[in-house]
């Protein structure tokens, strides 16, 4: 998947190591985000955005076919959607919907009930298909742990040395 994280981070002089603490993840899963051998989780995609002050579209611009679809992600938390008001609001039945989405009707049950999370790319497909930003159907809730700036990790960290670093 194409993106415009390493540019935007090489434009803060933020390492991955920096960007990984501010979303609480692993350098090693910023790096293969950052150079598509792995696709963001929605959640990860939300709190890169955040960390950005940007939205996911200018981050991760939506490209049809670029991967196929990883694996849903189940989660122990309810998790906010609006999946089954815009399918209502439609008139589509969960079968409908499911079969637009070429996904098991069981799948989208549960994620409309918020116990699965969509990878990016099948959180986009959904987004398009009802015209709506990733924001509109799957609002995000920001959480204190992704910070408003780069950690203070020494004077590697930032600065021009990590942008030569690049």
């Amino acid at each position: 998947m194409k993106n415009r994280l390493r540019m935007l981070r090489a434009d803060r002089y933020w390492t991955q190591r920096d960007l990984a603490v501010l979303v609480g993840s692993t350098r090693a899963a910023i790096s293969a985000v950052e150079n598509g051998r792995r696709e963001p989780g929605l959640s990860l995609a939300y709190r890169i955005a955040e960390a950005f002050e940007t939205d996911i579209e200018e981050i991760f611009p939506n490209e049809r076919g670029a991967l196929e679809r990883g694996p849903s992600r189940t989660v122990n938390l309810d998790l906010p959607n609006n999946l089954e008001a815009l399918r209502t609001e439609r008139l589509w039945s969960r079968a409908e919907l499911a079969r637009r989405l070429g996904i098991p009707v069981t799948r989208l049950a549960s994620m409309e009930r918020g116990r699965l999370l969509p990878d990016l790319l099948l959180a986009g497909e959904i987004a398009e298909l009802f015209g709506k930003s990733l924001f509109d159907v799957f609002p995000y809730r920001a959480k204190a742990s992704v910070r408003s700036g780069p950690p203070e990790a020494g004077p590697c960290a930032s600065g021009p040395a990590a942008h030569e670093a690049l």
